[in-house]
């Protein structure tokens, strides 16, 4: 994957339920800056906040897809079939 932003402490910090909050939170702010007729430039700003939220998400899924499946955790492969 290819990354607007680069990697930003939060990747490190937050777990994966905690960043989709806050992208959601940013989401949010969108919808706010809109509804409130803020202008333009407040809504790309909060795209862009939004966007660099969902990539600190992308760079915490990997550690949070190993972290949650516990065959991945017991080192036992074939994640998609019996165990």
């Amino acid at each position: 994957m290819r990354y607007l932003f680069p990697r930003c402490k939060f990747a490190d910090t937050m777990t994966l339920d905690n960043q989709i909050t806050q992208v959601m939170m940013e989401a949010c702010e969108i919808c706010r800056a809109s509804a409130n007729n803020e202008g333009l430039d407040r809504v790309v700003e909060e795209l862009f906040d939004t966007y660099h939220a969902m990539e600190t998400a992308f760079w915490i899924l990997p550690t949070a897809a190993v972290e949650s499946d516990p065959r991945r955790q017991r080192g036992v492969s074939g994640v998609g079939g019996a165990v």
